[in-house]
């Protein structure tokens, strides 16, 4: 395929990508989050902090909130642990986000 009609092609796809994000949020869906935090979270590869610093929330708060222990949660930010399923699982739902979204942009 000629690089220009690929180009053309990408262009329209990233306009159709952002009117069904625009509509899903009109509609009540997802959520706006701030260029920035967007930037942190496509720039990170341990999201969880990202998204906890986001809501306001102390490692001791999300704990906490999850029922999983706040060191736990500190060896998930720094790399040390994966996190299992059920754990990831308990952190998304007290953050109010899909699974995915705890795993950055460069794991996925």
């Amino acid at each position: 395929m000629p690089r220009g009609i690929a180009k053309r092609m990408l262009g329209e796809l990233e306009i159709i990508a952002a009117d069904s994000a625009v509509r899903e949020l009109a509609e009540g869906y997802g959520e706006a989050v701030p260029f920035g935090i967007v930037r942190q979270l496509l720039e990170t590869r341990h999201s969880l902090a990202v998204w906890r610093r986001y809501r306001g929330l102390s490692q001791h708060e999300l704990a906490d909130a999850a029922g999983i222990g706040e060191s736990y949660i500190s060896q998930i930010e720094s790399g040390a642990k994966t996190g299992s399923v059920k754990s990831l699982r308990r952190l998304a739902e007290a953050l109010g986000v899909d699974i995915d979204e705890l795993f950055a942009s460069k794991d996925r």
